[in-house]
């Protein structure tokens, strides 16, 4: 087995890393252990109802957006093959659909890439970012990519990047331990400690006081 905070291999049942005096435990790589209970230190407000009614809300606009996606294509060949000599109704019944599939395919693909993905316990062990300079025809955009590197309970390490991670990436230190829920847009639960006064928001990573319930920016449940 692996410590799962400095990495160092051990002897399978060892119950304290001798190296960093982590507290190991053999619990599944899950959100919850065998007996359904949250893992200590974490927030049991992940399954909560206010939890649920405010994700329930993200998906309700997620589709909705995605439908409009969706339909746009086709609505839109319809009416340029009513304006156009290049292009006929027939033309516009086969584009259509096909640019539409397309747009459907990068629409749902984040969605199922969160299905796929499992929670588990850790700690960051790395993180970094690269910078990328966009010249466009009369314009220069920055692009930051930010890499935040995880060990599991099991020894696996997982890097996640992202282009909006950046509240997070301030947020996290190196050793910090961590529970990742997929669900959310910021999937990096903080154990938060006695001397900690503050926490990050799980969906618009603003930086909230432990005295709040709720995040005042987008008025979304606080994991404390």
């Amino acid at each position: 087995m692996y410590c799962y905070k400095c990495g160092s291999q051990l002897p399978d049942g060892t119950p304290v890393c001798p190296n960093c005096q982590s507290l190991l435990t053999e619990a599944p790589v899950t959100q919850r252990d065998n007996s359904g209970k949250t893992p200590e230190g974490y927030s049991l407000k992940v399954d909560s109802p206010e939890m649920e009614k405010y994700l329930g809300k993200q998906r309700k606009w997620r589709n909705i957006f995605l439908v409009l996606v969706v339909l746009g294509p086709i609505v839109g060949f319809l009416i340029a093959a009513q304006f156009s000599r290049n292009m006929t109704t027939e033309d516009a019944v086969i584009y259509g659909p096909c640019v539409s599939l397309i747009m459907f395919c990068f629409g749902i693909y984040p969605t199922v890439k969160q299905k796929l993905q499992k929670s588990y316990i850790g700690a960051v062990i790395d993180k970094y970012s690269k910078t990328k300079i966009i010249d466009d025809e009369n314009t220069t955009r920055i692009r930051t990519t930010y890499y935040i590197v995880t060990r599991d309970q099991r020894g696996k390490k997982h890097k996640h990047k992202s282009t909006g991670y950046e509240g997070v990436y301030d947020f996290l230190e190196v050793g910090d331990e961590i529970r990742y829920l997929p669900q959310f847009e910021n999937p990096f639960e903080k154990k938060l400690g006695p001397t900690d006064t503050h926490t990050c928001c799980q969906f618009c990573q603003s930086i909230v006081s432990l005295d709040n319930d709720t995040c005042p920016r987008c008025k979304a449940p606080i994991l404390k």
